[in-house]
């Protein structure tokens, strides 16, 4: 019974958080896709519980050959794959999405920069980019902060 249980968590976690599948707004699946089609993902996630539940064939005694013990490892090794392929895009996904707000920043730097330039590029008087720090740091705290020096770095400098 805790096998039971341990594999369908297991396939739960692999499902909704390794995948980001099993919304039901969007039948079982995410909002972004990479494939056109909804099948593949439905059958992955067939494919990954069945396979997942390949453990019970194991526990059998009547099928402890060492043919099914390597069609159980085959049958893992292909899961994992599964679970890859399916753990990549969903990364590239997240990873576009960052991209978008990291391009929509600097697009946003360019544009500071370029509505504070002065007249033949001169660089703009001490208030006004004392104005673009504070827009700056209300839009993303942190982002102007020092970066915390190491002990060795603190160390070296106090002997200077």
């Amino acid at each position: 019974v805790c096998d039971l249980v341990k594999t369908g968590l297991c396939t739960w976690w692999d499902i909704a958080r390794d995948w980001d599948l099993g919304y039901w707004e969007h039948g079982l699946l995410r909002s972004q896709l990479l494939s056109a089609s909804r099948t593949p993902y439905y059958l992955a996630m067939l494919a990954n519980t069945a396979m997942r539940l390949s453990w019970a064939v194991a526990i059998s005694p009547d099928h402890c050959s060492e043919a099914w013990v390597f069609s159980l490892a085959f049958v893992e090794v292909c899961r994992r794959g599964l679970w890859a392929l399916l753990r990549l895009e969903k990364k590239q996904l997240t990873r576009e999405g960052y991209a978008r707000v990291d391009s929509n920043w600097a697009t946003m730097r360019d544009k500071a920069r370029a509505r504070l330039q002065g007249p033949r590029g001169r660089s703009p008087a001490p208030s006004q980019w004392n104005r673009v720090l504070d827009q700056l740091r209300s839009i993303r705290p942190g982002l102007l902060q020092p970066e915390p020096q190491s002990a060795d770095q603190t160390l070296y400098q106090g002997h200077a």
